[in-house]
């Protein structure tokens, strides 16, 4: 009986760790979230950017993946992503490469 006690045990302390880490995770992500200065503009792309590309719209800031935003779709990336470290520091008319593709930047907002 009490070998089934301490297992049932155990395996509530792994989840409640699991449980903490994604809170410590999606707090970390408001804070980033709640800093970003996305009223003003910038020549270089930095956290708070809104990049658009020859195919794509990037907004640097956490990494939720693709999202629509007004009937486009909307790849919100990481400034730490491999496709946001290319991006980050870049300008109008500078090109990245990700993917085996090409992507010039046409305006950043």
């Amino acid at each position: 009986m009490g070998d089934k006690y301490e297992t049932a045990r155990e395996m509530m302390n792994l989840e409640k760790e699991k449980y903490s880490t994604q809170l410590e995770d999606a707090e970390k992500m408001k804070t980033i979230l709640n800093s970003l200065k996305i009223e003003h503009s910038s020549e270089k792309v930095v956290l708070g950017s809104l990049v658009k590309s020859s195919t794509c719209l990037f907004f640097v800031s956490i990494s939720l993946g693709k999202i629509p935003v007004n009937g486009k779709e909307v790849f919100v990336i990481s400034p730490l992503s491999p496709i946001g470290q290319s991006l980050m520091g870049k300008q109008v008319n500078n090109s990245i490469e990700f993917a085996g593709k090409v992507e010039r930047i046409i305006s950043i907002a």
